[in-house]
């Protein structure tokens, strides 16, 4: 009796030792399965969030948050592309420019652009159109132009005292201005001549419109100065073939940067967004052979942005030129 028990029960036993070393391998088979597809994952998501060394920065996915170390390489690849000469001039001219005096000892030079000379792309006298975008009340530059003898046609919404209004030489000054969208809106301006507001209507038009409005005349030389908007209006330009066919003929981008989101006290995924936009325009444009030919900080704002022991000055002119192949 006792050995019929006792068989009994290891009868009953050994099912439930098979039984429980089936569980464990099959608990032991999940856990390693569950493991595995967390690294895969893992994988997965830094690779999409975190580019690898030369690559560009990416817009993080929905769920991820920006890491810290792509918004540093996003400010250091646009830094590169504002101060990395990649095609030197040899006849580099600075044309226009007003110089103002605080005192005996500090003078600076505000609005003269630097024009490169050099045969391939230099804009050939008597027979070169410009096109300048934002002239405030300086129109030093495109007099400059004007004596060189080009053909000036220069935009800007608020000067009011010069634009629409025929102007001394070969320039035409239009009250329009650039922007990615055409558009029009009302802005009030204080005369204080007459100590009295004013109300302006402002229109706005994008690149393709005055193209359009100008009969699309050949452009040979693009000067920009529209207070930051220039990322978008150039996203807008580069946007399609048919816009960045216009840029064809255009041998010089004159253009003063405003990199000042980076200060503006925005989020940090805004922040970010905001240089991965300016970082494509450059790379659009050098896909297009524009490449970055002289910069120079603007004296009357010396500003900078740092971060990570790299000092990002926040307003500068740069020259970027496009060569003739063989030349």
């Amino acid at each position: 009796m006792m050995l019929s028990k006792s068989m009994s029960q290891v009868a009953i036993i050994r099912p439930l030792v098979a039984c429980g070393r089936s569980i464990r391998k099959r608990s032991v088979f999940v856990f390693v399965f569950l493991i595995v597809n967390f690294f895969l994952l893992r994988l997965v998501s830094v690779r999409t969030t975190h580019p690898t060394a030369g690559g560009n920065p990416k817009a993080p996915v929905e769920g991820e948050y920006l890491q810290l170390e792509d918004f540093a390489s996003a400010v250091e690849k646009l830094q590169r592309h504002v101060s990395t000469v990649r095609s030197r001039c040899r006849r580099m001219a600075r044309f226009g420019g007003l110089v103002t005096c605080d005192d005996c000892h500090k003078c600076i030079v505000d609005g003269g652009k630097l024009l490169c000379l050099d045969a391939d792309v230099r804009p050939v006298p008597n027979s070169c159109h410009a096109l300048s975008f934002g002239i405030g009340y300086d129109m030093s530059f495109e007099k400059a132009l004007v004596q060189y003898g080009c053909r000036v046609t220069a935009f800007d919404p608020t000067s009011i005292n010069l634009t629409n209004t025929v102007q001394p030489g070969n320039i035409q000054a239009i009250r329009l201005g650039l922007d990615a969208r055409d558009h029009e809106f009302v802005q009030n301006f204080t005369d204080l001549r007459h100590q009295r507001t004013e109300q302006h209507q402002m229109s706005y038009r994008k690149y393709q419109s005055i193209i359009e409005l100008l009969d699309y005349p050949d452009v040979h030389l693009l000067k920009m100065d529209i207070e930051g908007s220039e990322w978008k209006v150039f996203s807008q330009i580069l946007s399609s073939p048919e816009s960045r066919n216009l840029l064809n003929n255009v041998r010089q981008i004159l253009l003063e940067v405003h990199l000042d989101f980076l200060t503006t006290g925005d989020d940090l995924e805004t922040t970010y967004y905001n240089a991965l936009q300016a970082t494509d325009v450059f790379e659009s444009l050098e896909d297009l052979g524009f490449h970055l030919a002289a910069f120079e900080l603007n004296e009357s704002t010396l500003s900078e942005y740092v971060l990570n022991n790299v000092n990002v000055s926040l307003y500068r002119e740069i020259s970027l030129i496009r060569r003739t192949p063989n030349l």
